[in-house]
C-alpha cells in the first residue's frame, strides 16, 4: 500500500539493509539482510473503526505479541496520506520506492467486470506516478499462466500502455494488444526470469480469451495461478522492496481446494504465501463482478487474508472498491520491531497487534508475521 494504494503495502515489509534515520533506535544497532539475517522487522498497522482509519495514535498505544510474548517496538512513524484519488501513489517521505502491481484474472472473471477494473485503474495511476512511485501491469490466463504486459515503472506512458494492452485483450483486438505491448516494453532488454508476455502470446490470448470454462481442470488452473504469482515475487526485478498486489477477479470456487487433488493445490498456495510473506508482499483482492452471488468470495478472502490484505466484495463498480481501499489505507502506523530474540529456526512467527487501552469496534489490520533467521549470525552486514 503508497498511500493509500502504494504506501501502506510498502511499509509492511522486512527492514532489510538500512532503516530511515527517523526510525533508528538510539545507540548502535545491527541490521541484517534478507529473511535469514533479519533482526528488525517493519510492520505497517492500520486501525479502522466503522470502516474509517483511526488517527492520533502513538507507539505507546500498541502492544505487539509474538506467540504470546511482548515484542519491543524500537521505532515508530505515522504515514498519512489524503484519500483523494488524485493523491494515490505519491510518496509520503520519498526514502523508498512504492510498488504496485495490477493483476487482472482472465480465468475467473467476466469481461465486463475486468473492463470496469481497467477503467478504475486508470483513475488510480494517472495522477499518482510521482516522486518514485512504480506500477506494473499483468494478467493471468488459464492457457498462458501469469504474464506481465508492462514492467514496473514510474512512467505514465508505460503503465498506460500496459492497461491499453489489457483493454485490447478484453476487446479481442490482437493487433492493438501487440502494439500496446511493444509500447510498454519499448527500450527494455531481455529479462528471462521475469514472465513478460510475448507478442505471440497476447495475439493468441486476444483471439481465444477462454474464461470460466466448466470443463477446465480447475485445480491445475489454481496451481498455475499460485506458481505464477510466486514466480513474479521471486524475480530479481522485485528485490528492491515490498509490493502491493491488487488482484481483480471473481475468485475460484473454494471447493476445488478440497477432495481429490485439493491437497496439492493448497500446498502450492502455501508455498506462494510463504514467498509473499518473506518479501512483505500484500494482496488486496477486488471482486469485479459486482453484487451477484457467486462461489469465489471465499478464495478472494483467503488470498488477501493470508498476506495481510483485504478482500472487497459487493461493489457494483470496482472504482468504489478502490476508493474505499484508498480511504482505509490513508493512515498507517509503522512499527519497527526488535525480533533479535527469535530462535534461528526459520519458522514463521504470527504476530498479534492490540491497542493498549482498547477501542470498542476497532479492527486492526497488518501482515501476518515474519520468518525467523535460519542460522545464528555472528557478523553484521555494514550499514548502507
Amino acid at each position: 500500500m503508497p498511500e493509500p494504494v502504494l504506501r501502506a503495502s510498502i511499509f509492511l515489509g522486512l527492514l532489510v539493509l538500512a532503516l530511515p534515520s527517523s526510525l533508528r533506535a538510539e545507540g548502535p544497532q545491527d541490521v541484517f539482510a534478507e529473511r535469514t539475517e533479519v533482526r528488525l522487522v517493519e510492520l505497517g498497522v492500520r486501525v479502522l473503526r466503522d470502516g474509517e482509519p483511526v488517527r492520533g495514535l502513538d507507539s505507546s498505544d500498541f502492544i505487539v505479541l509474538d506467540r504470546g510474548r511482548s515484542v519491543v517496538i524500537s521505532g515508530f512513524e505515522v504515514l498519512e496520506r489524503g484519500s483523494a484519488t488524485g493523491e494515490v501513489a505519491v510518496a509520503a517521505s520519498g526514502h523508498r520506492p512504492h510498488r504496485l502491481l495490477l493483476l487482472f484474472d482472465f480465468a475467473y472473471s467476466s469481461g465486463a467486470g475486468l473492463a470496469r477494473a481497467v477503467a478504475a485503474s486508470r483513475r488510480i495511476v494517472a495522477p499518482g506516478l510521482e516522486r518514485g512511485s512504480e506500477v506494473g501491469v499483468g494478467f493471468f490466463s488459464a492457457l498462458r499462466g501469469m504474464r506481465l504486459v508492462a514492467p514496473v515503472s514510474g512512467k505514465l506512458d508505460i503503465v498506460q500502455a500496459g492497461l491499453d494492452c489489457i483493454s485490447a485483450l478484453l476487446a479481442r483486438q490482437p493487433e492493438v494488444a501487440e502494439l500496446s505491448l511493444r509500447r510498454a516494453m519499448s527500450g527494455r532488454g531481455e529479462a528471462a526470469a521475469v514472465p513478460y508476455a510475448s507478442g505471440d502470446e497476447v495475439r493468441a490470448e486476444a483471439t481465444i480469451m477462454v474464461r470460466a470454462d466448466p470443463y477446465w481442470p480447475h485445480r491445475s488452473v489454481i496451481r498455475s495461478q499460485a506458481r505464477g504469482l510466486r514466480r513474479i515475487a521471486e524475480t530479481a526485478e522485485f528485490e528492491a522492496g515490498p509490493v502491493q498486489v491488487i488482484w481483480f477477479s471473481h475468485g475460484f470456487d473454494s471447493s476445488f481446494l478440497t477432495g481429490r487433488g485439493g491437497a496439492s493445490s493448497l500446498s502450492e498456495l502455501e508455498r506462494t504465501f510463504r514467498a509473499l510473506r518473506q518479501r512483505a508482499w500484500v494482496v488486496d483482492a477486488i471482486n469485479v463482478d459486482g453484487v451477484r452471488i457467486g462461489t469465489g468470495r471465499e478464495s478472494l478472502f483467503y488470498l488477501a487474508n493470508e498476506t495481510g490484505g483485504d478482500a472487497y466484495e459487493n461493489f457494483n463498480r470496482p472504482s468504489e472498491a478502490l476508493e474505499l481501499m484508498l480511504r482505509r489505507r490513508s493512515v498507517t502506523y509503522l512499527l519497527v520491531l526488535d525480533v533479535s530474540q527469535a530462535k534461528p529456526d526459520g519458522r514463521f512467527h504470527r504476530l498479534k497487534v492490540r491497542l493498549r487501552d482498547g477501542l470498542p469496534g476497532a479492527r486492526i489490520r497488518h501482515r501476518p508475521g515474519y520468518y525467523a533467521p535460519e542460522l545464528e549470525l555472528d557478523t553484521p552486514l555494514p550499514r548502507s
